[in-house]
């Protein structure tokens, strides 16, 4: 029996293997510090995603707040930096904590580096008298150094008490005020 065959219908199976991936983002442009120390950091699959929550972000130098997700492929996380600290901020999310709709995982999202100075500038006050001001030598100079650079730094910071203020000089991240002790002029 030469019967040819008949022509089988195509099967056609549709495959989805892409993992999806997600980028970090922040709002910082510059260095979180005591004046912007919360910054919001936005990730964004390349596709939509389910099962991605708060405890899927690793902070590193930083408190996590408010968890959105503001659709299936976006979601933002603010996150304050660490007080008194100037190492920098890291968020990270990690392979296969978020799923598409065929059930493939993330990649590892690139690591988001934040730079913080939330540290506080100290300030040390030293004066050129190793004794007692007294009518022989009656100017004392004292100096303000900081601990790092200062803006804002004026005068009328200084209180001054048994002396009058003569003049104010800064040089870098030291102030120097002259001043009579007592109320000697």
């Amino acid at each position: 029996n030469a019967n040819a065959n008949v022509v089988a219908s195509t099967n056609t199976q549709l495959v989805d293997t892409t993992n999806p991936t997600v980028t970090i983002t922040d709002d910082q442009s510059g260095t979180a510090d005591d004046a912007d120390a919360t910054v919001l950091y936005t990730f964004t699959f390349s596709e939509a995603v389910t099962g991605f929550v708060t405890g899927d972000v690793t902070v590193v130098g930083g408190t996590k707040g408010t968890f959105t997700a503001s659709s299936s492929t976006v979601y933002t996380l603010l996150v304050t930096a660490d007080d008194d600290s100037t190492t920098s901020m890291t968020v990270d999310v990690a392979a296969s904590v978020a799923t598409d709709s065929n059930a493939n995982a993330n990649v590892v999202a690139s690591t988001n580096t934040q730079l913080v100075d939330t540290t506080n500038p100290t300030i040390t006050i030293t004066d050129d008298q190793s004794g007692t001001a007294d009518d022989a030598d009656a100017t004392v100079v004292y100096t303000f150094t900081f601990s790092e650079a200062v803006t804002g730094f004026v005068t009328g910071d200084i209180t001054l008490v048994g002396g009058t203020r003569s003049e104010e000089r800064r040089v870098g991240k030291a102030g120097t005020a002259v001043c009579r002790s007592g109320g000697a002029p």
